[in-house]
């Protein structure tokens, strides 16, 4: 009976040391994933100063593509995240006050975060950044968002270090290092020079990737759920509910939160924040969701 348990004993703590191993050996793999420099060339995008691209700039910040919902109303940044498994992950400070980046970001460091998902150093953003949705983004646009950027008033904001726990590094570095936005991003892909605004499905699937849909709605916009701790993120496409709605009930749940049956929609969508779209890019977007192939709901 001794020999035996000394025996359970010898293979428990052998599997100890396994496990351990193994989980370092994957912390170092992701540390590398995580810290691995891109060479990716901006390109040339022009950055204006005129008011009216400001203006442009500020509608699709505040109102299309979610800067302001995870930077904070005035740029200067927030803790994003702040718990485990993942740890501390910081939206920084945009504009050039103490603890911002705004002061020594060029153009270029701007159109290599937002549009290749990279650092000025190199280093990967997280995918709690959309750049896979903004490298759709049209030059003009992205000059005009990041002109919009450049002229916020400096706000003085040291927000806490940003720091992935050894857990979050794992999962953020190996398991999800395929969902870094410039492992998936093609970086040379010719990009249009502008999109003209019309009521046109065109129009509203170009929005569709400026407003981040996917990231919650799924590539397919069949539904989504991010994880396990989060809500589902209902079917856009005419196989979900939506399929038998019309352009009016949708915009009155962009613009309410509640949609056709009175009852509100999750906290999670934040229609606050889309509600301030116009109402032509809201029946754009309502045209383009209404000409995607209908599919099955994907749970919920």
């Amino acid at each position: 009976m001794k020999k035996l348990f000394t025996g359970l004993v010898i293979v428990l703590g052998a599997l100890v040391v396994l496990v351990l191993v193994a989980a370092f050996a994957l912390n170092l793999v992701a540390r590398n994933a995580l810290n691995k420099p891109y060479d990716v060339a901006a390109g040339a995008v022009s950055v204006p100063a005129s008011d009216e691209a400001v203006a442009r700039g500020e509608h699709f910040a505040r109102a299309i593509s979610g800067c302001a919902e995870c930077h904070g109303p005035d740029l200067g940044g927030t803790v994003f995240i702040d718990a485990q498994p993942i740890g501390r992950v910081i939206a920084s400070n945009l504009t050039a006050g103490a603890g911002g980046v705004g002061a020594r970001y060029s153009d270029e460091d701007w159109v290599r975060a937002i549009r290749h998902g990279v650092r000025p150093d190199g280093s990967p953003l997280l995918p709690m950044m959309p750049s896979t949705q903004f490298s759709h983004l049209s030059d003009e646009d992205l000059g005009a968002i990041i002109a919009f950027v450049k002229s916020v008033p400096p706000v003085d904001s040291v927000l806490p270090d940003g720091g992935l726990s050894f857990t979050g590094q794992i999962i953020m570095g190996v398991l999800g290092a395929g969902d870094l936005p410039v492992a998936q991003i093609d970086h040379t892909a010719a990009r249009p020079a502008s999109m003209a605004p019309a009521v046109s499905a065109e129009y509203g699937e170009y929005l569709s990737w400026a407003g981040v849909c996917r990231d919650c709605h799924g590539n397919d916009l069949a539904g989504y759920q991010i994880d396990p701790s989060a809500p589902y993120a209902p079917n856009l496409t005419p196989g979900g509910e939506l399929g038998n709605w019309s352009a009016d009930d949708f915009i009155k749940l962009m613009r309410t939160g509640v949609g056709p049956d009175n009852v509100p929609i999750s906290t999670a969508m934040p229609y606050e924040f889309f509600g301030n779209m116009t109402d032509d890019e809201l029946n754009a977007l309502w045209l383009f969701l209404q000409s995607v192939p209908a599919q099955a709901s994907t749970g919920g």
